[in-house]
């Protein structure tokens, strides 16, 4: 068995990083690797990913419940209509972290998704239809080659922006690149991404 793997005191095979407490074996158990579906279950998975910025993923499993509450459960059609006084008081708020860029992103966020929904459609709003075309056993590390029957909208997906707490490409296609030939089998260069 790898060292990246061990077994627990109930036989259950982990990962060794949720073996360092018990707010990470739960994490581990329940939803590291999983699906996540739903637009709430979504919004509460980037709003948690972006304020973990520059943090630990357990500071933040440990402040999930704060975060619940001060997010309206991440209804995100709630969190949408927040204000600047709804600003003020998350940033007063000792249970979550207090990042005002961070605040106002998720805030942002939410109200793309609201957006996002109104000009896709619920079904489509989150990339989770529910349908695929895809027939056959998907090994681990690879998707569906489409979750959703192609649409008029269908490059259209949301995308959270680069910086991890800023949304302002939400909605916006993916930039694509012009692939290049592959490189002989006597190349020894490493494998770099061609340049923009």
């Amino acid at each position: 068995m790898s060292a990246d793997v061990v077994v627990g005191a109930d036989g259950i095979a982990r990962c060794a990083w949720a073996t360092g407490s018990l707010d990470y074996l739960a994490y581990h158990d329940r939803e590291w690797g999983r699906a996540v579906h739903g637009d709430a279950a979504l919004y509460e998975r980037l709003t948690l990913e972006a304020f973990q910025s520059g943090l630990s993923w357990l500071t933040i499993l440990r402040k999930r419940e704060a975060f619940r509450r001060a997010f309206a459960a991440f209804d995100p059609d709630v969190v949408a209509g927040y204000t600047e006084a709804d600003v003020a008081r998350l940033l007063g708020d000792a249970g979550i972290v207090r990042n005002r860029a961070k605040v106002t992103a998720a805030i942002t966020n939410a109200r793309a998704l609201r957006a996002l929904r109104h000009a896709e459609g619920e079904e489509h709003s989150t990339g989770w239809c529910g349908r695929t075309r895809h027939h056959g056993v998907v090994g681990p590390g690879r998707a569906p080659p489409r979750t959703c029957p192609p649409g008029p909208r269908s490059p259209r997906r949301w995308r959270p922006g680069s910086s991890g707490a800023a949304s302002s490409s939400w909605g916006r296609p993916p930039r694509t690149r012009r692939c290049r030939p592959a490189a002989s089998s006597t190349t020894t260069s490493p494998a770099v991404p061609p340049p923009r």
